[in-house]
C-alpha cells in the first residue's frame, strides 16, 4: 500500500475527488491492477485537535483489508 500525506487539506481534496472542499481526512483506493493507494491531510494540514491521527490511521488500514 502506498501511503501519500498532504500538507494542505485542499490538495489532499484536489487529489482525491478532483475538487477542494471534501471533509474526509483519508481516503483508501482499491485496484487489482495497480495496488492501493491511501492519501491522507498531514495533522498540519488541520486545525490542532480537529482529527485523531491514530483513529485515522486504523480506519484506512481496516478499509484496506477488507
Amino acid at each position: 500500500m502506498r501511503v501519500e500525506v498532504y500538507p494542505d487539506h485542499e490538495d489532499f481534496a484536489v487529489r482525491t475527488l478532483g475538487m477542494p472542499g471534501l471533509g474526509a481526512l483519508g481516503v483508501t483506493f482499491t485496484s487489482a491492477t495497480y495496488g492501493s493507494s491511501s492519501p491522507w491531510t498531514s495533522p498540519s494540514g488541520r486545525p490542532p485537535g480537529s482529527f485523531h491521527w491514530a483513529s485515522t490511521l486504523w480506519h484506512e488500514m481496516t478499509m484496506c483489508s477488507l
